[in-house]
């Protein structure tokens, strides 16, 4: 059961102040015995850290040192279970008692009026969903003709959101200037300008703001300033993370951060050229305003390993069609550029790249470029199929192991389909975007 206490008058809180050490203390008393310490965590973005661990006295009391946190969410842990509170330095003294087992089932905050608001809401919010949840079992349940009882649960649950929204409202109201407040505030204008367009979400946001960077509404601006750009092209999503960096970069944390989320959504989004952009400028290169991290260092090292100018691996590809296992390195002897085709026979994007690749081929092969496809394939019957329905023209290779192709593995291959293209010395010259951005290097070379 959750317990709020929200009874005090709208006084705005003082704004400006600088930083003072803080006083976190409570008590857990259904912890007794069963756990010794709890944990403060603080948040940036959906990243968390240790700061601090305290042991519980013997009738569950804990109290922190006092320290001077900057403003933001913060989480309070036990084990693996886990509680948001907020630190302000506005509010000098942050008290909360957990009454049950795991923590957010039983909380009450005895002092600090930010964590009262924000307890408060969470308690309107998890009422909310449950009738939310409530109104989608019927909606299964009832006959898909009878659009009554559609219209009527539609009602019902615009009643609900529209009552949460007042709810959280009159909680943000006790509160003016507040944290709590204040995030919610730029996520309702976040929300607003994505649909208006990226000058709108610029205008928007707080890119160098930390306290939005202790929450999680951060990478949501990042995200939704490149949904607003509608950015799908390798050019238009390096440029995107040029600007959000200059926005981010009067604070070193949200710099740092946005650094960090860019890169890896990138990379794990085997989004290569942008991915390759971060490393290049703000990894490795002039553009990095503080030095990288073991992660982001191990991405760029991986990136290097296979990257433009880097010597190309050689492999062993199997032909399921021949039985035949070749050397990559004999397929580029003597060949003045080869060009790599990593796809699946079941891939839609690689389709679409096939009929432009075919052209390449036809206009290129006698002028000394190879093409070899490599198949992130597991059946050898839709190998074959592939090859032939669209007349693929090259020779096709696969381990028949899917994503574990030791060819995919040893050129950083992320996500069909990828082209890369390797010189007349065996060194990567290029990982082209498509079979178009292919073509414009040949023609730039022959």
């Amino acid at each position: 059961m959750i317990q709020w206490r929200i009874g005090w008058c709208g006084v705005p809180l003082l704004m400006g102040l600088a930083a003072q050490a803080q006083e976190l203390s409570g008590r857990c008393a259904p912890c007794v015995g069963r756990h010794e310490a709890i944990t403060l965590y603080a948040v940036e973005g959906a990243d968390e850290r240790a700061v601090h661990t305290v042991r519980f006295d013997a009738r569950g009391g804990f109290q922190f040192p006092r320290a001077a946190h900057p403003a933001g969410f913060y989480k309070l842990g036990v084990d693996d279970a886990r509680v948001d509170i907020i630190l302000d330095p506005r509010e000098p003294v942050v008290r909360i008692a957990f009454t049950a087992l795991p923590l957010g089932e039983g909380v009450e905050v005895e002092a600090s009026r930010g964590n009262q608001a924000w307890w408060a809401y969470k308690g309107v919010s998890r009422l909310a969903a449950m009738e939310q949840r409530a109104i989608q079992e019927q909606r299964q349940r009832i006959d898909i003709a009878d659009r009554a009882a559609f219209l009527r649960l539609d009602s019902m649950q615009r009643r609900v959101e529209a009552w949460r929204v007042h709810a959280l409202d009159s909680v943000l109201a006790t509160l003016p200037g507040g944290y709590f407040p204040h995030v919610v505030h730029s996520d309702r204008r976040l929300i607003a300008a994505v649909q208006q367009g990226p000058e709108a979400v610029r205008a928007a946001f707080g890119w160098a703001d930390g306290r939005l960077l202790r929450s999680a509404i951060y990478p949501k601006g990042l995200l939704g300033y490149l949904q607003s750009l509608g950015a799908d092209t390798p050019g238009a999503l390096a440029a995107a993370a040029d600007s959000l960096l200059h926005w981010a970069a009067p604070d070193t944390a949200c710099w740092r951060f946005a650094r960090a989320f860019l890169l890896r959504a990138f990379n794990d989004l085997a989004l290569d050229h942008a991915a390759q952009h971060m490393v290049d400028r703000y990894v490795m290169g002039p553009g990095a305003l503080l030095p990288p991290d073991a992660e982001l260092i191990a991405i760029a090292a991986e990136r290097m390993r296979v990257g433009v100018g880097a010597v190309a691996p050689d492999v062993p590809l199997p032909d399921p069609l021949t039985g035949d296992t070749v050397a990559l390195s004999a397929l580029m002897h003597g060949q003045r550029w080869t060009v790599l085709f990593f796809y699946s026979s079941t891939c839609d994007h690689c389709h679409e790249q096939m009929p432009g690749l075919a052209a390449l081929h036809h206009e290129y092969a006698p002028r000394g470029v190879r093409f070899v496809g490599i198949a992130l394939d597991d059946d050898r019957a839709e190998f074959e199929r592939c090859i032939t329905e669209r007349q693929l023209p090259w020779r096709g290779f696969s381990h028949l192991n899917g994503w574990g192709s030791p060819a995919a593995k040893a050129y950083g291959v992320r996500a069909t389909p990828t082209l890369v293209v390797v010189d007349a010395a065996g060194v990567i010259a290029a990982r082209p975007y498509d079979h178009q951005e292919l073509r414009d290097l040949l023609q730039r070379v022959y």
